[in-house]
């Protein structure tokens, strides 16, 4: 194992890249959809999950499985597939993994975040990483992990969207979403919409739709429902509000197909189907399941769509996979808090 030491401000930032020239024990099917687990609060139970959708066969612990027992760590947040390799976002364990997508096997860890959340690629050299805990965007260097900088927000930054050459991104904590120059890394813009601007897409006509989760009081009790809003960048202007009913409850995420022509939008146990020329929301959910799903995933390519149940994180999570007409194909059996997923 070789160690290479970098600094990232005052803190230390690691750098830890193996090998192995062994046989990985692992082998992610070319058919599959990898599923990652956050696991509990404090308990490194975090796993990734793979479902061969030929077979139909699940296979639990598949990061550990794949590097001699090793646990991936604290809550996984997010993962992000680029250039052949597959970015693990660790969110209480304050780091990146990154492993080969076909084999899990780890390539390199960066760490040195506070709370990492998602990472957002603006070249083979150049990434943005949002963190919970922190008022800025860290600047990376995803192939050595270098610090280049970082971005002062003024606020936790959560998703972030590349828009006409420009990056979006969302700061939850508030209404504001901000617009990035990933040229020079200056904050170009801001808008104040919704109460907790959270999940973004873009769609084929140019517009970018924001899913704002609402929010809560000082009492930390829920005082501000979410909300659907269709943002037009050419001018900023908001051009379609849905605020879902009083009651609704904190949350929410948004996906869309590959062409940018179907917006899917969960909230709690409603998947909603529309077409982004809709002028109004649908009044009747495409999918609804029997328990509030922790999260979902859309495949763009085919549309089909995973629904996850995390039990209470109380044990092992369960997948749903549904057809792209909204039919459940299969549900499989996977590790504690089903929440990302990357479709192969």
């Amino acid at each position: 194992m070789k160690f290479k030491h970098l600094f990232w401000g005052l803190g230390l930032f690691l750098i830890a890249c193996s090998e192995d020239d062994s046989t990985p024990p692992v082998q992610v099917p070319e058919q599959s959809i990898i599923i990652g687990n956050q696991g509990n609060f404090m308990t490194s139970d975090a796993s990734v999950s793979i479902i061969n959708t030929t077979t139909g066969e699940e296979t639990n612990d598949a990061y550990s499985n794949a590097n001699g027992g090793a646990l991936l760590g604290d809550i996984l947040q997010s993962m992000s597939l680029y250039n052949d390799e597959l970015y693990l976002v660790v969110n209480n364990s304050q780091k990146i993994e990154v492993v080969d997508p076909n084999t899990l096997v780890s390539i390199r860890t960066m760490e040195g975040f506070s709370s990492p959340r998602y990472i957002h690629f603006i070249s083979d050299a150049k990434a943005y990483v949002s963190d919970f805990n922190s008022t800025s965007i860290y600047i990376i260097n995803p192939v050595t992990g270098a610090s280049l900088g970082s971005i002062d927000t003024g606020v936790a930054i959560e998703r972030m969207l590349e828009v006409d050459g420009e990056v979006w991104a969302t700061a939850p904590s508030g209404t504001s979403v901000f617009m990035i120059d990933p040229n020079t890394d200056e904050i170009l813009d801001s808008i104040e919409i919704e109460n907790g601007p959270k999940d973004m897409v873009l769609d084929n006509q140019g517009k970018v739709w924001v899913l704002c989760e609402g929010g809560y009081d000082e009492n930390w009790a829920p005082a501000y429902d979410p909300a659907l809003v269709r943002v037009n960048p050419a001018d900023l202007s908001v051009e379609f509000t849905h605020a879902f009913p009083e009651g609704t409850g904190i949350g929410g995420n948004i996906s869309a197909t590959d062409d940018g022509d179907e917006l899917f939008i969960l909230m709690n146990e409603h998947v909603y189907k529309m077409s982004v020329t809709d002028t109004d929301f649908p009044s009747e959910s495409f999918i609804e399941t029997d328990f509030s799903s922790y999260g979902f995933s859309v495949d763009p390519a085919s549309g089909e769509i995973l629904l996850n149940d995390a039990a209470g994180f109380s044990g092992s999570g369960t997948t749903y996979h549904y057809s792209a007409a909204g039919e459940l194909i299969a549900s499989y059996t996977v590790g504690v808090g089903p929440w990302a997923a990357i479709w192969k």
